[in-house]
């Protein structure tokens, strides 16, 4: 699965994007550059094999999940409580999430891989940000979910995955949160200045 990933050419168009743009916006040292290549590669694969299996590989999240409890201090100044309290955030939100849904409809309505996706996330871009993740997840995938259901018509329900979109949340939060916060936080004050 993660060979065949590594072989299909939708990961390195992914990957050279992200890791060009995190070139571009953390430039500053080889550090950071590196850590973010990290970080981009794993969403990037992630991302492909979610496409391809509908699954989140154990052996792209857990790895990134471990650096992701560290990588935040070295490259932002993240403190330790905020990185970790994403980590815990993220998987107790999805975590509940998945469970409430069962209990409520009788079947899964998250895969597990999406609870320690969201986890890893959090670690990534702490806590502050998992709102933003989420938001901008939900939103990209809404088009190809009702897309979905319009030109298939599926008379049950059918999984789709949402890993890709998770990733794209957690990559424009990891790069340009402080910007996306402050066009939110300007807009606000304008609706209710006006």
């Amino acid at each position: 699965m993660i060979a065949e990933a590594l072989r299909r050419p939708l990961f390195y168009c992914l990957f050279l994007v992200s890791s060009g743009l995190c070139w571009l916006e953390l430039g500053h040292t080889p550090t950071m550059v590196a850590l973010a290549c990290v970080f981009t590669f794993g969403l990037s694969l992630a991302t492909t094999v979610d496409f391809k299996y509908m699954i989140l590989p154990d052996s792209v999240t857990l790895p990134l999940l471990a650096t992701g409890l560290f990588a935040p201090q070295l490259l932002f100044g993240q403190g330790w409580f905020i990185t970790w309290l994403g980590a815990a955030v993220g998987f107790g939100f999805f975590g509940g999430l998945s469970w409430g849904f069962y209990k409520l409809r009788g079947y899964p309505g998250l895969g597990f891989g999406d609870v320690k996706f969201l986890a890893m996330l959090g670690a990534w871009v702490s806590v502050i940000n998992i709102p933003l993740i989420l938001l901008i997840a939900a939103f990209s995938a809404l088009p190809m979910f009702m897309a979905h259901k319009l030109i298939f018509k599926p008379t049950e329900p059918t999984p789709l995955p949402f890993g890709p979109f998770l990733a794209l949340g957690g990559f424009i939060s990891f790069l340009y949160a402080d910007v996306i916060w402050s066009f939110i936080i300007h807009l606000r004050l304008y609706v209710l200045g006006g």
